[in-house]
């Protein structure tokens, strides 16, 4: 009896919520297999959906590409450091006959250090500053 009236009605979906918190998986168990059973006796082309089976794989999928991010982000900041060190350097050989000059002057070899690492460190920050504002422009576009 209760299969022909499960059967009869003109439903698209039926929605049962359950607050897991105050049910035992037992219950939950026990609710799932009476829902299921009902569902095969009607014979209506009815499937039960959990929303929590869905919730764990999209949480792990979400993970996953999480992980995926930051690979791609620790990528690009390694191959960022490696141009601004292969540019650092070879902005050192361009000047090399500025840096001639300057020990001929009696320039320090520790002077000539800060005065290089300070500007490879302005350029840093600079191009930082910058890459901060890019990405917070781009995230802010997408929200």
């Amino acid at each position: 009896e209760s299969c022909n009236s499960l059967g009869s009605l003109p439903m698209a979906r039926f929605i049962v919520q359950l607050d897991l918190s105050t049910i035992s998986r037992a219950q939950y168990a026990f609710i799932l297999d009476r829902i299921r059973s009902a569902i095969e006796c009607a014979d209506g082309g009815l499937t039960v959906w959990e929303y929590q089976s869905v919730r764990n794989t999209l949480t792990s999928v979400r993970s996953l590409l999480q992980l995926g991010f930051l690979a791609v982000s620790v990528f690009a900041m390694l191959t960022s450091s490696c141009s601004l060190l292969t540019s650092m350097f070879s902005n050192i050989q361009d000047q090399s006959k500025e840096i001639a000059v300057l020990r001929s002057m009696g320039v320090g070899d520790f002077l000539l250090f800060r005065v290089h690492f300070g500007e490879s460190l302005a350029l840093l920050l600079t191009s930082s500053l910058f890459g901060v504002f890019t990405g917070w422009l781009v995230a802010s576009a997408q929200c």
